[in-house]
C-alpha cells in the first residue's frame, strides 16, 4: 500500500459506539411529551413509540432505495403527520432541536483503539471522514468530534445532510477524493456496514475495510462473509495491515 495517500472514516460504529441510545430516545420523548401537553394534547407513550417507528420507516425508504438521509424536521414532521398533531411552530421546533441534541445529552463514545491509531495515522495520510446521519446533522458530529480531540487530525468531511446523499453513493466519497486532490486507488474507506461502506468503497475503486468491532443493530445485517478487502476487529490491527 505504497501508493496510498487518504485514508477515510465512517462515523457511527467505526469512530463512535452508539451507545446511550436508550437515554437518547427517552430525552427525546420526555421532551415531546412535554411539548404536546402544553399544547392541551394527551398522547399515550404506545402511541409515540409506534408513530417514532413509522418515521424509522420512512427514514430507512429514504436512506436504503433513494440514497439520501431525511434531517430530523423532515422525521417529526412524520411523527406528527401520523399522530395528527397541528403544526404549532414552537413546539415543533423545540421537539426537532431536542432530535438533534439528543446526542450531547447522551452522547456516544469513542471506540477503543481509535485515540491510539489516528494520530499515527494522520502522520503518514491524510483523513475524511464519510458519515450517514441521522437526528444530529454534520455540524454536531463535527463538534462530538471536537469534544473528544479528534477532530484536527481530519482534512476533510463529507456528512449526508450537507452532500444530499448517503452511502454508497459514489458522490459521498468522490466528495473527500476531490477535496483531497486524491485517485480513489490511492484511498482506503473504513466502516462497519457492507452495504453502505464497503459497497460505496468499492464501487469507487478505493480499498475498502470492514470494521466489526461493534455490534450494532445495523451489522447484525452484513452478509457473513464480507466483499471487504481487508476486515478488522479492533483499530490496533491497523498497525499490521498499513506495517506503521
Amino acid at each position: 500500500m505504497k501508493d496510498l495517500k487518504v485514508i477515510t472514516i465512517d462515523f457511527w460504529n467505526t469512530l463512535f459506539d452508539s451507545v446511550n441510545h436508550e437515554g437518547r430516545y427517552k430525552y427525546r420523548n420526555d421532551i415531546f411529551l412535554e411539548e404536546t401537553t402544553k399544547l392541551g394534547i394527551n398522547i399515550q407513550e404506545s402511541d409515540l413509540d409506534n408513530a417514532i417507528k413509522e418515521s424509522w420507516t420512512y427514514f430507512e425508504d429514504h436512506w436504503i432505495n433513494k440514497l439520501r438521509t431525511p434531517e430530523s424536521s423532515e422525521l417529526v414532521q412524520v411523527i406528527f403527520s401520523q399522530l395528527n398533531l397541528p403544526n404549532e411552530k414552537s413546539a415543533f421546533n423545540r421537539i426537532v432541536t431536542s432530535y438533534e441534541d439528543s446526542l450531547f445529552e447522551y452522547p456516544p463514545i469513542l471506540i477503543d483503539g481509535v485515540k491510539e491509531m489516528l494520530p499515527k495515522l494522520a502522520e503518514k495520510y491524510k483523513l475524511g471522514l464519510i458519515s450517514d446521519t441521522g437526528y444530529s446533522p454534520g455540524t454536531h458530529l463535527r463538534k462530538l468530534m471536537a469534544d473528544n480531540d479528534i477532530i484536527d487530525y481530519f482534512s476533510s468531511f463529507s456528512f449526508s445532510n450537507e452532500t444530499g446523499v448517503s452511502k454508497p453513493h459514489e458522490r459521498a466519497f468522490h466528495t473527500i477524493l476531490h477535496e483531497l486532490k486524491t485517485e480513489p486507488a490511492q484511498a482506503m474507506h473504513i466502516g462497519d456496514i457492507e452495504r453502505t461502506d464497503v459497497v460505496g468503497a468499492n464501487n469507487t475503486g478505493m480499498i475498502s475495510v470492514m470494521f466489526t468491532g461493534v455490534d450494532s443493530e445495523f451489522d447484525r445485517k452484513n452478509p457473513e462473509i464480507s466483499s471487504a478487502d481487508i476486515t478488522i476487529s479492533h483499530w490496533l490491527e491497523l498497525n499490521e495491515s498499513l506495517d506503521i
